[in-house]
């Protein structure tokens, strides 16, 4: 696979996979363990340093252990050379494109992606129209 390039700290713009506008979540699988991690973001770091995007604290984990890319049609894990590595659905890989419901382990620590339709925003014509009469502030709201 080619280079994998980070494209810093923006927002992803909406990630279309197999049509469909998803939001893209990796789910801690041992409770208490971690915060859920969004991906949302067109290139994500994950290791123990402070730095990265996503900081998991295990020794376990490498200072920069892995990027997830995300891509127009696919989401691709790499490991960095991390000590412990990655393994995807039991598997241990240096790469490796990820799909829904795959189950991830990164230093013992282990999660599983899961991607959902993003509900589009509430067209409120009501809201739309009290504001407007309003001269577009929100002075109707706070009185």
């Amino acid at each position: 696979m080619g280079r994998l390039q980070k494209c810093g700290k923006k927002a992803c713009p909406a990630f279309a996979w197999f049509g469909e506008t998803l939001q893209l979540r990796l789910i801690p699988l041992d409770p208490g363990q971690n915060a859920e991690i969004a991906l949302d973001r067109p290139i994500i770091l994950i290791g123990r340093n402070e730095e990265c995007d996503v900081a998991l604290e295990s020794r376990k984990i490498s200072r920069k252990h892995c990027i997830i890319a995300v891509l127009p049609d696919q989401l691709i894990i790499r490991d960095l050379g991390s000590t412990n590595g990655i393994l995807v659905n039991g598997k241990k890989l240096t790469e490796a494109r990820l799909l829904q419901g795959d189950e991830l382990e990164l230093g013992g620590v282990r999660f599983r992606l899961i991607q959902e339709p993003k509900t589009p925003p509430i067209h409120n014509p009501a809201m739309h129209e009290n504001l407007k009469n309003n001269n577009g502030t929100l002075q109707s709201f706070v009185t």
